[in-house]
């Protein structure tokens, strides 16, 4: 497993995120989940820093997710990963408000990108 996410400290008077994981992958997150509503459930309940998700899910994409947030309101910073071939859709999921769109290849070597990524989006939407 990817040791990406957790809430243990990593260095001095540091924390790592509250992250909410959204998708299939093998990451490690604050939580996970595999489904938009799934994540909306969590979200209301939860006040998580960041938001991970896989552009598509089993019950929509990043597109349908960051809509859904902006119907509840939910405020919360978006990170999609989209796989390689869809690079069309990143331009219409920051529009549709994503913090950060991260190209996650099948080798996994995104994750070293997401462990600084995370923290920076958190700080900046903070």
């Amino acid at each position: 497993m990817n040791g990406v996410f957790t809430r243990q400290r990593r260095a001095v008077n540091t924390t790592e995120p509250n992250v909410l994981y959204v998708g299939r992958r093998d990451l490690r997150a604050t939580q996970k989940c595999g489904r938009i509503a799934d994540a909306l459930d969590l979200c209301s309940a939860v006040s998580f820093d960041c938001l991970l998700a896989d552009f598509e899910l089993p019950d929509g994409n990043g597109i349908a997710l960051l809509q859904a947030l902006c119907d509840k309101p939910i405020a919360v910073a978006v990170i999609l990963l989209l796989e390689p071939g869809s690079e069309p859709s990143a331009g219409d999921a920051l529009q549709a408000g994503a913090a950060q769109v991260v190209m996650a290849d099948n080798a996994g070597r995104f994750v070293h990108l997401l462990a600084a990524l995370v923290p920076a989006i958190v700080q900046r939407y903070a």
